[in-house]
């Protein structure tokens, strides 16, 4: 099941990345190692951001992947000889792809689970279908991602309108999941790196202005 799981992954970031290799000018002959290399990237920002958080390499902390993607990539940049900026346009929708294939799985698992929200006549808790509402925001998110990249003005900018979009969903979605511990300044750990998330994002996109008015 974990193989055929890790199958669809790569399958899906693979198929992603070939509808839009030649708006990235990209041949296909390097799209294989490069989705697998995209896709080891994010699952090892997973496991840093979970050491981060808990001090163990035993779980994965998903903003991981969204808040270190740029830094994982830079050497899978140069080893493609393509710049990081046009790397993180090919990767990012791909990449929120992955994470909505993993939501799914922490549904079936059971894990990150949602609040209850209301009590059956029995008092069987009901609880909000957290997992389900972080994999369909993430695939409106790539939806999204997809139609902007369409537009010139936001090419090299489609990585950080996801920090600021993903941040700000997930901000809101955190509240309706199961009670978690503060982590830092009173926050849980997802509201934190949401907020991080949405500075990361904006202070990109100012920066990007500022440069193009300069230009």
């Amino acid at each position: 099941m974990e193989m055929m799981f890790i199958a669809v992954c790569l399958i899906t970031m693979f198929g992603l990345m070939l509808l839009r290799h030649k708006r990235y000018q990209v041949k296909m002959l390097p799209l294989v190692p490069l989705a697998v290399s995209v896709a080891a990237a994010g699952l090892l920002g997973t496991y840093i951001m979970f050491f981060i958080e808990n001090g163990g390499w035993y779980g994965k902390s998903f903003f991981g992947a969204v808040l270190f993607f740029p830094i994982l990539l830079f050497p899978v940049a140069k080893l493609f000889r393509m710049r990081l900026r046009q790397l993180l346009d090919l990767a990012t929708p791909p990449g929120m792809a992955l994470l909505a294939i993993y939501k799914w799985n922490c549904y079936q698992k059971g894990c990150c689970g949602g609040k209850a929200i209301w009590y059956s006549e029995a008092g069987v808790p009901v609880h909000f279908p957290s997992q389900l509402a972080e994999m369909a925001s993430a695939i409106v998110i790539v939806i999204i991602l997809l139609a902007l990249e369409r537009q010139e003005k936001y090419r090299d900018k489609i990585y950080p309108l996801c920090l600021l979009i993903y941040g700000g969903v997930r901000f809101i979605l955190n509240y309706f999941r199961w009670e978690r511990a503060d982590f830092l300044f009173g926050l849980p750990a997802g509201n934190l790196w949401s907020l991080v998330s949405i500075g990361i994002g904006a202070v990109w996109l100012i920066v990007c202005r500022r440069r193009e008015k300069a230009c």
